[in-house]
């Protein structure tokens, strides 16, 4: 039971640092789409982490005036349009009056992909003084499959950390040295970490978790005995 439960285990791991590795190289691309344009700070922007053929996808920011007085904004909305040279774009100009918030959603589908790939997008919110500007970019990534993004995404997860849980419950029941403790905390904290940075959209965090992860899985595989 012992064995099984670390194949379960590793198979867990390997599905969430899959899922962790095309979220985080889509908006390592994504990065630099668009780009030309410096800004003051950055954007809270809502991305899904992948979209397929079935359905599109939505990604979406907020806008708030944290001011005292009445102010006119203009966000740009710039999205791949199957290549990264042909682009749709699309501008709004909108008031807010103070501690007034606004919400902006666009739709990404299979077909923005750049090489079949990665849909891009880039948001800027132009300066509009004394409120400054703010720019966020993110890639999601294209999956063949003709079931909705959403979908994917939840079953991907749920049998990822299904495995996971299983896995290591199982390992350790089988008796464990404290060394094989620590492998099974440390591999599915991190597994989890990178999960839930890529939902939220913290780029650096899931890049980190996903770099550690593999590393010390590497490591552990090297010097298994």
């Amino acid at each position: 039971m012992k064995n099984i439960g670390k194949i379960f285990f590793f198979a867990g791991f390997l599905l969430a640092s899959v899922f962790n590795l095309i979220a985080v190289w889509a908006d390592l691309e994504a990065l630099s789409f668009e780009s030309q344009l410096t800004a003051d700070g950055g954007l809270a922007l809502n991305c899904p982490v992948l979209v397929t053929a079935a359905a599109p996808a939505q990604l979406s920011t907020t806008v708030k005036n944290g001011g005292e007085n009445d102010v006119r904004r203009t966000i740009r909305a710039t999205l791949t349009q199957g290549s990264v040279i042909y682009t749709r774009r699309e501008e709004q100009i909108f008031d807010l009056t103070p501690g007034e918030s606004r919400r902006f959603a666009w739709q990404i589908s299979a077909q923005d992909a750049a090489w079949g790939k990665i849909a891009m997008a880039r948001v800027y919110l132009f300066r509009a003084y004394p409120a400054l500007s703010g720019s966020a970019s993110c890639g999601v990534f294209v999956l063949p499959i003709n079931l909705p993004g959403e979908w994917v995404t939840a079953v991907w997860l749920l049998l990822a950390g299904g495995l996971i849980l299983f896995g290591g419950r199982a390992w350790l029941r089988g008796g464990f040295s404290a060394n094989e403790g620590r492998i099974v905390w440390a591999l599915g904290g991190l597994a989890a970490l990178g999960v839930f940075a890529n939902l939220m959209g913290w780029f650096a965090l899931a890049g980190a978790s996903l770099l550690f992860g593999v590393f010390a899985a590497l490591v552990i595989g090297v010097s298994w005995k």
